[in-house]
């Protein structure tokens, strides 16, 4: 009897330590969840109640009333009277969970009522963000709102500036305690990992920078390292039958697709030199040139002679100058610096540097371009303005526009003034007004660098 008593009781005890070890396991803090409340879980499919763990849901909502503020979701879940966890739902999962409970624990036993010692001890790591929130991760969960001491809340407000701080143990109250866990999902055991968002803007900027730099690498190539068509030493090549089709191929470019060109300042009477002048007639030039080149080299006489004159002429419409505005390269940098001064750090410089250099590389047109243009201002007597000096000059026109308004008040019966103030507020608006739009432009020399580099060197 005492044999079969002794086994029904190890049966029992060994039931009822199954029973704790599954319950224990379903009420764990762990970084995907409590028990069934997992994230990524639909949240009408979660039990109305889980024995020792809550009995009741229910679901709270607070509408955004200012403009831009979204609206507040959140299921309280309790125990009793006690709220043990919210759950933050997106759309109908759960998307975070806020444990509120000191009952509930993760599974090396730490909660709401460990000390800042006992998780660091446990593996936990002190994270910081740029609101000046400090945390320590631990368990792959985020422990918050822990006191921090004199010594910590200076640090942190260094944080919040911008400042690198390395925080440890002493900068937490020695006996204070978190006030909620927060689990997410994006915090690995030793801290904060790298999630798929992370991973995409790395990529995108690596990309950016990749993609920036390689047109930068190609027009530094087209403006210092392209090859010209040679012009003091012609090599022999071929024989006298080229000369023949090389004169009058050299001919015909100068006379019917050249263009006669004299600066309006030359006084000196000549006869105008003649140009490739737009796209059209360069690409013709290079055409026939590197034809030539290739295949009917002269030998000597006229041809040779004209070829040179040829070449040189397309060598020089080739060449390149700055057509930029230097106003918008000088808003853009002070823009710039101004950006890294305010993060104390120099991240921007990741954005503004290599838009600066893709836009002042972007704008050496060619020549055969801009001949295109002065000879259109020579017919039409009008000198075109660039767009980047009208948008200038109109935003500076928006603060100067602004009008102060006078207030004047006066005696009903005398007509006598009594006060006299002046109201700046419209000038303020159009100074911020002012100050956005020239942070837009600055932010725009990116994409008209790339408009450019199509236009000067993909198009051309």
């Amino acid at each position: 009897m005492k044999k079969h008593s002794i086994i029904t009781i190890v049966g029992i005890t060994a039931l009822l330590l199954s029973s704790v070890a599954t319950w224990a396991g379903n009420t764990s803090i762990t970084k995907s969840g409590i028990g069934k409340v997992k994230l990524g879980e639909t949240i009408s499919n979660l039990p109305e109640r889980i024995e020792g763990l809550y009995d009741k849901i229910e679901f709270e909502s607070e509408e955004g009333y200012e403009e831009g503020e979204n609206s507040f979701e959140v299921y309280h879940v309790s125990l009793g009277d006690n709220i043990i966890f919210d759950i933050f739902p997106e759309e109908d999962k759960v998307a975070a969970i806020t444990v509120l409970s000191a009952e509930l624990k993760t599974k090396k036993g730490l909660g709401m009522d460990s000390t800042p010692a006992e998780l660091l001890a446990a593996g936990g790591r002190i994270i910081s963000f740029n609101d000046g929130t400090v945390a320590i991760v631990c368990d792959g969960v985020l422990f918050l709102d822990i006191p921090l001491s004199d010594q910590g809340y200076k640090k942190a407000e260094q944080a919040y500036l911008g400042y690198d701080e390395t925080f440890d143990v002493s900068d937490f109250d020695t006996s204070g305690h978190a006030k909620r866990i927060l689990i997410s999902g994006k915090y690995g055991d030793q801290g904060e990992k790298t999630t798929n968002s992370d991973f995409k803007d790395i990529l995108i900027l690596v990309l950016f920078l990749v993609a920036t730099f390689a047109m930068i690498g190609h027009m530094i190539y087209v403006n210092f390292f392209a090859k010209p068509f040679p012009e003091d030493t012609i090599p022999v090549k071929g024989m006298d039958l080229n000369n023949l089709f090389v004169s009058s191929q050299m001919d015909y470019l100068y006379d019917n697709v050249f263009t006669p060109y004299q600066d309006p300042d030359d006084l000196s009477g000549e006869e105008p030199l003649k140009f490739p002048v737009g796209r059209k007639a360069a690409r013709e030039a290079n055409r026939t040139l590197k034809e030539i080149y290739d295949n009917h080299m002269p030998v000597d006489g006229d041809a040779a002679d004209k070829l040179r004159k040829v070449s040189i002429i397309t060598n020089e419409a080739n060449k390149r100058s700055f057509s930029g505005s230097i106003k918008f390269l000088i808003i853009t940098i002070v823009i710039g610096a101004g950006a890294c001064f305010l993060n104390k750090e120099a991240t921007p410089l990741l954005y503004f540097l290599p838009a600066c250099i893709l836009y002042y590389f972007s704008c050496m047109t060619p020549y055969y371009i801009q001949m295109e243009k002065a000879i259109k201002e020579m017919a039409s007597g009008k000198k075109s303005s660039r767009w980047t000096d009208a948008i200038i000059g109109g935003i500076f026109s928006i603060a100067a526009s602004a009008p102060m308004i006078v207030e004047i008040t006066k005696d009903a019966d005398t007509g006598e003034v009594l006060d006299k103030s002046n109201d700046s507020s419209l000038q303020i608006i159009g100074l911020i007004v002012t100050f956005l739009l020239f942070i837009l432009l600055a932010y725009a020399m990116l994409f008209v660098g790339i408009l450019n580099y199509i236009r000067n060197y993909i198009l051309r």
